[in-house]
């Protein structure tokens, strides 16, 4: 049965794409973005493959399911701390209402790196179900874009894949099971995200990575994502053949976040 806070967020989601301008979001018209767009993600993720996990580190301010997280947020500074203590990707929440955060968040990250000279890739992590939002994530800024498959049908995940690729970003394409993984790879998917938490239940099974690892294409990049709280965790994927994990929350509740990064590094180097 569908959790009814993501039931309330898919809602909410629907309101802002009605909110969406057609003719300012559409790609056909679509006009150049400020900050230069980062290529060959994957490329250069699977050439450093066997020279240590790649951690996407994330910011935000809070969770349905932990509340607060960081009373004083600042994702610029967050965003800074990671870069610089050995984040390979940052991944910034631009939901408002469940989460805290804004497509502003994400802009303000990318404007900084942009005039630091620092090209790590930014992942606009929210919920998208139209491509008026894929349009609206690649002029903020964004990298890569989150796409989950449990809240998208075959034909909209395929569409927005495509449409991501179109505009030379990365789609992080996010699955919690056997059924959901195959719609991926059907759909075209080369960065793959295992989501550890069921959206429905919000329970954690860190043994979800170890059953769909065999399962996932050498081709594709795969990337582990929530309840890995230690270095040790991060060694366990690593171990299971994954490229990458995502982690935000064990960071964000330390009072410096890029210093718990570096530790957390320090198990996988």
């Amino acid at each position: 049965m569908p959790n009814p806070v993501l039931t309330r967020i898919l809602e909410a989601k629907q309101e802002e794409v009605f909110l969406l301008s057609e003719r300012h979001f559409s790609s056909a018209i679509m006009p150049e973005r400020s900050v230069p767009l980062v290529r060959g993600i994957l490329a250069d993720w699977r050439k450093k493959r066997g020279f240590g996990i790649r951690v996407i580190a994330e910011s935000k301010s809070k969770s349905p399911s932990k509340g607060i997280i960081r009373m004083e947020y600042d994702p610029v500074a967050i965003a800074s701390e990671y870069a610089q203590f050995g984040a390979s990707g940052i991944s910034v929440l631009t939901d408002s209402r469940f989460f805290g955060g804004s497509l502003a968040d994400l802009i303000s990250v990318k404007s900084a790196f942009s005039s630091q000279g620092i090209s790590l890739p930014v992942l606009r992590k929210d919920f998208l179900i139209d491509p008026r939002q894929v349009d609206e994530s690649f002029l903020a800024g964004a990298d890569i874009v989150l796409l989950i498959v449990r809240i998208l049908d075959d034909r909209t995940l395929g569409k927005l894949i495509e449409q991501v690729k179109r505009l030379g970003m990365e789609a992080l394409v996010e699955v919690h099971s056997e059924t959901e993984l195959k719609r991926a790879l059907d759909a075209g998917c080369s960065l793959l995200g295992v989501n550890h938490r069921d959206l429905d239940t919000l329970q954690i099974d860190l043994d979800l990575s170890k059953r769909l690892a065999g399962m996932i294409p050498d081709d594709v990049v795969r990337i582990a994502e929530s309840g890995l709280k230690t270095g040790q965790d991060c060694q366990k994927m690593a171990e299971l053949g994954y490229d990458g994990v995502l982690v935000g929350e064990s960071f964000l509740m330390t009072p410096h976040p890029g210093k718990a990064l570096k530790e957390f590094l320090s198990y996988v180097d």
